[in-house]
């Protein structure tokens, strides 16, 4: 049975989800106590009894005659997403709810591929000599690496930066090029918003509406204006969770809406190699405007997270600085992966294992859609390349109860909120359910509802 709360817990929480996916920004003035009544449907008394709250947590500034205005964001930590929850955050229990599955359970909730997909690239025999002669590289990372991610993405070797992981990446371009306090353009959903990075370095998301691949310019460009927007976080093939991947088309016109606005994207492409081998690559942002994006690549796609090796592509001034930066941050990074990722992604056999990724992902991702067809259970469109399954238009909210149904069926699936989605929408990883097991998901999760 679930525990309910109060009335002004459920609006305190409200709030602070709007603050938290860029509804609600810092600076901003709340309604008037009367107009949250009206919208909340309660008495003016439990308005104020939320406002108060929140007001001695920190969150907001009470000013005679004028209002309420929100004072700082809150960590995901701290918010509580469900308005029936009784005491615990999302982030303390979705990973016990995991943890409980039983062995046998399917978990389409974890972001990355199961061990048996990982393709096995043979290492070559090192000794210690070779590692410490390699550990004798530049400050932008390990060169024979930079040298051939160069190579591939058709730039130069010193506008190549190694990081360790795409978030290092991230949290470099939050920590250089922006200022406390200052915003950023994040399509709504994305997994951007699920990242407490932006958080720690006190950086406030903007939401900007993306449906079915395409951006309202309208509503972007009053954005930027009314929030002195300077940088947009887009991940535009096989999106991260609803796996759209944004047409050639669609790339050009935010190339030139961006070059019009003077801002500077910042391009994850965590997924580009993970295409379905009939779906034609497309051109980065980077490729189409090397000048106006910075591209983020990784490897944990695709050789597992422990790998811990990514890079950032952009305009050589800015990676001398976002170097230096790193050094000044002292901010390690292992020669290992760097000599393994130049060892896999040069490895004769690659090409080929690669391949057979693909098509293995591809089988499970035709699967999975096949059964939700099948199911008739919401809303999803036929994965391309990527990992995810966005399902949307489900019967009910995703909530605590509902989640444990999920557990005690022995599935599980990562609940769209997470990503600024909608609270009946689920982003599930097809590569963790083999192709039998599809139907079966599909069964399980109708039987919760």
């Amino acid at each position: 049975m679930v525990k309910k709360i109060a009335k002004y817990q459920e609006i305190m929480e409200d709030i602070l989800q709007q603050a938290l996916t860029g509804k609600i920004l810092v600076g901003d003035r709340l309604s008037s106590e009367r107009k949250l009544a009206q919208h909340y449907q309660v008495n003016r008394s439990t308005i104020t009894h939320a406002l108060d709250e929140l007001t001695a947590q920190g969150f907001l500034l009470r000013k005679i005659g004028s209002g309420s205005y929100l004072n700082k964001i809150p960590s995901s930590a701290q918010l509580p997403v469900w308005r029936n929850f009784p005491t615990n955050s999302f982030h303390q229990l979705l990973p016990n709810l995991v943890k409980k599955l039983p062995e046998n359970a399917i978990d389409g909730y974890t972001g990355e591929l199961p061990l048996d997909l990982i393709p096995r690239i043979p290492l070559p025999k090192f000794n210690w000599q070779d590692f410490l002669q390699a550990e004798d590289h530049q400050a932008r990372g390990y060169l024979p690496l930079r040298q051939l991610l160069a190579e591939n993405n058709q730039t130069k070797a010193d506008e190549i930066l190694i990081t360790s992981g795409a978030q290092q990446g991230i949290f470099l371009i939050l920590q250089v090029l922006l200022k406390p306090l200052e915003k950023v353009a994040v399509l709504a959903p994305s997994f951007f918003w699920n990242l407490p990075i932006f958080t720690a370095a006190q950086i406030q998301k903007v939401a900007i509406p993306f449906h079915q691949g395409k951006i309202d310019y309208e509503v972007f460009a009053e954005k930027i204006q009314r929030h002195h927007l300077k940088m947009l976080f887009i991940n535009p093939t096989f999106q991260n969770p609803t796996g759209y991947t944004m047409s050639v088309t669609a790339r050009r016109e935010l190339i030139a809406f961006a070059k019009k606005q003077q801002l500077l994207i910042v391009e994850d492409d965590a997924f580009a190699k993970l295409y379905f081998p009939e779906t034609p690559m497309l051109p980065t942002l980077h490729e189409l405007a090397p000048e106006y994006v910075l591209h983020l690549g990784s490897l944990s796609k695709i050789l597992g997270t422990t790998t811990k090796i990514g890079w950032l592509l952009g305009p050589e001034k800015i990676i001398q600085q976002l170097s230096f930066a790193r050094q000044q941050l002292d901010f390690s990074l292992s020669i290992f992966p760097q000599v393994f990722a130049t060892v896999a992604l040069s490895h004769l056999e690659f090409p080929q294992q690669l391949r057979q990724l693909q098509e293995k992902i591809q089988q499970r991702g035709q699967a999975l859609y096949l059964a939700q067809q099948e199911s008739r259970l919401g809303q999803a469109q036929k994965p391309t390349g990527g990992f995810y399954l966005w399902l949307t238009d489900l019967p009910a909210e995703i909530n605590e109860e509902l989640l444990e149904k999920m557990r005690q069926q022995g599935i599980m699936a990562a609940p769209g909120f997470l990503f600024a989605g909608p609270n009946n929408s689920l982003r599930i990883n097809f590569t963790r359910i083999p192709a039998k097991l599809a139907p079966i998901f599909f069964q399980k999760l109708q039987a919760c509802f």
